[in-house]
């Protein structure tokens, strides 16, 4: 076998390492303890004032690199606040990164656009939201896939500064521990929270964000992390989103986990061994949360999902009803309800005033075979992409990105920006100037000098 070699762009000095996380933190942190006083409106201006003097400091700085990795690195808290007073905060913030990216790099626009399958997933997504307005009148008709797009492509960008990217993901446990502090007691799932008689949070952000956290602890020696360095950091840190993952009671984060650990037990041989660890850590970690009590949510929805006593709707929490009643819906309307129905679908079909609970769902009810013809050719192409990406440089994580977002749709749309990193490490698959490590033979790989 041709030997293998690692290539890697300068690293970052530990100041700037360090600065996204700590942007992170203190965006996270204020406003999470606002939140948790009791004051989600005044949470939501301090986390607004925070961010916009961290993205200032990047603009300052002239890194539109960092500009991006900042807005990684609190998309958490980001999405768990937007609902309260910034609503299209993630989408905005993200379209001026990018921007800013593009007009700074000059060299990125052929760059970006030599990738056709990220270019056509972009488009598609831009086409589709305006198909949903132009039908349905509301401009917030599936503007939710465009922040999907933007946020994989914003990890796809910084994936060619990979330093940067670490101290990112590293900003992004950081906001989810401050998340799930600032909810923890508040709900009986850790990542929502009731004050008053109003609901904030959903359970399935908490999962999939911990999840996230967990992968790339355990995932290629753990070097996403910008502590990779220190074997105790990063274990304090997948033991933490362990917690997390588990208290969040999301089915759909542990099925994440779950698959993610035995694609890499099965694919990576030299990572078996931390593999079974985690597996081991993960039930140490559920079956002490529950003998102390300190997580009876679990022990519900885990009972709830094997009882086998329990109806298999129940189980899904009627997800199961709403896959029964869609080929109902494609043998009326092959070509689907028509974008932007979604709602008005569920409500004609399943009688009840909820969106689809599935990406696959979404995307059939409302584009029928067509669309889910799409769907299913453009999660291949990554699928396939990742794969050959695993063959040839040995990193695991694209591979459990895709995976990762294949299973998110399986309970959700999957139309967020924590999605959207899911979708962006995929991407990084896509352009070998993005990889950490290449299988040499007789050509010598290295970056690209756009990328330097």
């Amino acid at each position: 076998m041709a030997p293998i070699v690692f290539v890697a762009k300068p690293g970052l000095s530990r100041w700037n390492g360090w600065l996204i996380p700590v942007s992170a933190l203190l965006c996270a942190g204020p406003a999470m303890l606002l939140f948790r006083l009791g004051s989600p409106s005044l949470a939501s201006r301090a986390f607004l004032v925070m961010l916009l003097a961290a993205l200032g400091t990047q603009v300052v700085k002239r890194s539109p690199q960092g500009f991006i990795a900042v807005l990684i690195a609190i998309s958490p808290v980001q999405q768990f606040l937007k609902n309260i007073e910034l609503f299209h905060l993630p989408l905005l913030s993200a379209f001026v990164g990018l921007g800013f990216y593009l007009v700074w790099h000059h060299g990125t626009w052929r760059f970006l656009f030599k990738n056709t399958l990220l270019l056509f997933a972009v488009t598609t997504a831009l086409v589709y939201w305006w198909v949903s307005f132009l039908a349905t009148g509301a401009y917030s008709s599936n503007l939710r896939s465009l922040e999907l797009v933007l946020s994989a492509t914003s990890v796809y960008v910084l994936s060619r500064h990979r330093s940067l990217l670490t101290a990112a993901l590293t900003g992004f446990a950081l906001s989810t521990f401050c998340y799930g502090l600032g909810t923890y007691g508040l709900s009986d799932r850790l990542g929502m929270a009731t004050l008053g008689e109003r609901v904030y949070g959903n359970a399935i952000l908490m999962g999939t964000s911990a999840a996230l956290i967990v992968l790339v602890s355990v995932a290629d020696q753990g070097r996403w992390l910008w502590t990779a360095r220190s074997p105790w950091i990063r274990a304090v840190i997948g033991a933490g989103a362990l917690v997390c993952l588990v208290l969040s009671g999301s089915r759909g984060g542990w099925l994440t986990v779950a698959v993610g650990l035995v694609l890499i037990f099965s694919l990576v041989a030299e990572q078996r061994k931390h593999v079974s660890q985690i597996s081991f850590a993960l039930c140490l970690v559920a079956a002490t949360l529950v003998a102390t009590g300190a997580a009876e949510s679990v022990r519900y929805y885990f009972a709830k999902t094997v009882d086998t006593e329990t109806t298999f709707a129940k189980r899904t929490t009627g997800r199961s009803e709403q896959w029964g009643l869609m080929p109902r819906l494609l043998h009326e309307f092959p070509l689907g309800y028509g974008p932007g129905s979604s709602s008005a679908s569920s409500v004609y079909y399943g009688h009840k005033a909820l969106n689809w609970h599935s990406l696959y769902l979404h995307v059939g009810a409302e584009t029928g075979f067509l669309g889910l013809g799409i769907l299913v050719c453009f999660l291949a192409a990554f699928l396939g992409k990742a794969a050959g990406h695993l063959r040839l440089c040995r990193e695991v994580m694209p591979l459990l990105g895709i995976a990762g977002y294949m299973t998110i749709g399986l309970s959700v749309s999957a139309f967020d920006t924590v999605s959207g990193i899911y979708l962006g490490f995929s991407a990084i698959a896509l352009e070998l100037s993005c990889a950490y490590i290449f299988r040499m033979g007789t050509l010598q790989c290295s970056y690209s000098s756009s990328a330097a």
